[in-house]
């Protein structure tokens, strides 16, 4: 390789952001990540003011010079846009408003890097393609070791359950309606999933009461009250737009059956909250024996043989989930210890940062000014 043409990533650097519908994650490839909520389908129309602030912030705080943007995105599924092509190609017109098209690389589930203008062409090959990239990423570390694994991310919003042997993901699943039907994506987090789309019904006392199909209370609540989440008086993210505390976690989740904080106690409420808790445990965990039976049926191997990956920022939900696992697994690895819980938690940008890295080390590109 002409050494003048090589891409030296201490002079060009590449980012990587991951464009949800909840969440905007920036990263450098090199274990630097910050995450910001950001409603896409109520702040839509901001997404290029948001994201020049957020790249300058990034760039001044780490020194950065950005060459190139490596994004991936599922924000285009939000509702504000009619559809998905639609939606894909909003979310690259504003990032091409802040950076240069020429800098800017979109990652394609099979591990393409298409120009903007190719993107918006191949619309649902860059929608929802986050976890393609992820699970790539794991499967090209150094302490991955395993001939078959599952990547586990679990997010805000969803949970991936991504069947992976390296150098990458084992699924033949392309789309969200693809994964859902495979149990490789399961549409529960740890944030923002209604408590009524997990119970229909719950226990109190001696008696089994119907949840209200209302949201009224959503999984932080749950989390809020089990002290396995930090509380934050100032955001009122939340199913009544009242402060995330557990106080007012408590009134959200007493409401699922019809009561209040006044007519419930503390006891009862918490109690509420670990049958939520176990029952989206056990929806996370039906999917990764799904994956494991899976694997098994593909490789030969034994199910004690394929390691668990975990990344995303529900480390505990994971773990209750795996707990639940019937097969003999391997050690899990948390990507939050290996790496670090930031990090772990932007893991898409991280990886799309990574990814194209090592993708323009071995197709030297010359890169202009991005901003």
């Amino acid at each position: 390789m002409n050494q003048n043409a090589a891409l030296d990533h201490r002079r060009t650097q590449v980012m990587g952001i991951d464009i949800g519908g909840a969440n905007l994650k920036i990263a450098d490839g090199h274990g630097r990540s910050h995450s910001r909520p950001f409603p896409m389908w109520i702040e839509f129309e901001r997404l290029g003011d948001v994201l020049q602030c957020l790249i300058a912030e990034f760039c001044q705080q780490h020194g950065f010079e950005l060459r190139f943007l490596a994004v991936t995105m599922t924000g285009e599924l939000a509702d504000c846009f009619a559809s998905r092509r639609l939606g894909v190609q909003h979310i690259i017109d504003h990032v091409t408003r802040v950076v240069q098209p020429e800098n800017v690389r979109i990652y394609a589930v099979g591990e393409d890097w298409l120009r903007p203008d190719q993107a918006s062409r191949r619309h649902w090959d860059v929608a929802a393609s986050n976890w393609h990239a992820l699970a790539t990423w794991v499967t090209r570390q150094t302490w991955f070791d395993a001939p078959a694994a599952i990547v586990l991310d679990i997010g805000s919003t969803t949970t991936d359950v991504i069947p992976v042997a390296r150098p990458g993901v084992m699924t033949l699943a392309r789309t969200d309606r693809d994964r859902l039907e495979n149990y490789q994506l399961v549409y529960s987090g740890v944030e923002r999933t209604p408590v009524c789309a997990i119970v229909g019904s719950l226990k109190l006392g001696g008696a089994r009461v119907a949840v209200m199909n209302e949201v009224f209370a959503k999984t932080d609540d749950v989390y809020l009250c089990l002290d396995l989440v930090s509380e934050n008086s100032r955001d009122s993210s939340t199913a009544d737009g009242r402060p995330r505390t557990q106080e007012f976690a408590r009134a959200r989740l007493a409401r699922m059956v019809g009561e209040d904080s006044e007519s419930l106690n503390h006891e009862i409420i918490n109690d509420m909250a670990h049958q939520i808790f176990s029952q989206q445990a056990k929806l996370i965990a039906e999917a990764i024996e799904y994956q494991l039976e899976f694997i098994t049926e593909s490789t030969k191997m034994s199910p004690e043989e394929i390691q668990i990956f975990v990344s995303g920022h529900g480390d505990f939900l994971a773990q209750a989930a795996l707990a639940r696992i019937s097969f003999p697994i391997t050690p899990t690895t948390f990507l939050s210890e290996v790496i670090n819980g930031e990090v772990s938690r932007c893991g898409p940008a991280e990886a799309v940062a990574w990814l194209l890295e090592r993708h323009l080390e071995k197709y030297p590109t010359q890169p202009t000014a991005s901003i």
